[in-house]
């Protein structure tokens, strides 16, 4: 198997609004216990919802947002 392609520029309004409407989809769980959000693998499942980036650049993102932003809240 190939190693999926994933894309390295900055994140389009596409992917934007994709990772937006994941937080708002599993919004219970981001904010949840951290011991809960582990086992849900959430980095990965965001990479495939959607499907340009990969799961480090997911967590990337969430990590990035969550400190300017605060909150789930803030950022949707």
């Amino acid at each position: 198997p190939t190693k999926k392609e994933y894309s390295t520029a900055h994140w389009n309004y596409e992917e934007n609004d994709k990772y937006i409407e994941f937080l708002i989809k599993f919004r219970e769980v981001i904010e949840g216990e951290r011991k809960k959000r582990r086992k849900w693998h959430l980095n990965r499942i965001m990479s495939k919802f959607i499907g340009t980036r990969s799961h480090e650049q997911c967590r990337s993102k969430k990590k990035k947002m969550i400190k300017n932003y605060k909150s789930v809240e803030g950022i949707i």
